[in-house]
């Protein structure tokens, strides 16, 4: 709901600021959110220098189709774990207009510098 809403942002808020605190150059910090949010929490973590975009349930299901044989979109796989269908990581790849796209989970803390994840070359994918 929306307190869970607000409680994940306040860890993201957390995660963009250990990163910001070590990075040696400005860097765009988007924020993948799945589902709507409340307007007052988007303008919140925009003024923190964020940007928000929003990712619908199911954007990323064509390419997850089929998991282990059952079909996601019908499946009971993701109410049982109280999940979304929706695979965020992959909306990353969309975010073709950057020349280097890292992907943080909301639990992610930054402690030390890492501008070498940026240097990594011509690296198709790292996690």
């Amino acid at each position: 709901g929306e307190r869970s809403a607000w409680v994940h942002a306040e860890a993201i808020r957390t995660l963009a600021h250990s990163a910001r605190r070590f990075e040696t150059s400005a860097r765009a910090f988007i924020v993948i959110t799945v589902g709507d949010l409340p307007e007052g929490l988007v303008q919140e973590l925009r003024l923190d220098g964020l940007e928000v975009r929003p990712l619908q349930p199911n954007d990323t299901m064509p390419v997850w189709s089929n998991f282990g044989g059952r079909v996601l979109g019908s499946s009971e796989w993701f109410t049982e774990r109280s999940l979304q269908p929706v695979f965020a990581q992959l909306a990353a790849w969309n975010l073709a207009s950057f020349r280097h796209v890292v992907v943080l989970d909301a639990d992610t803390l930054v402690v030390a510098n890492c501008d070498e994840i940026f240097d990594l070359g011509p690296v198709t994918f790292a996690s």
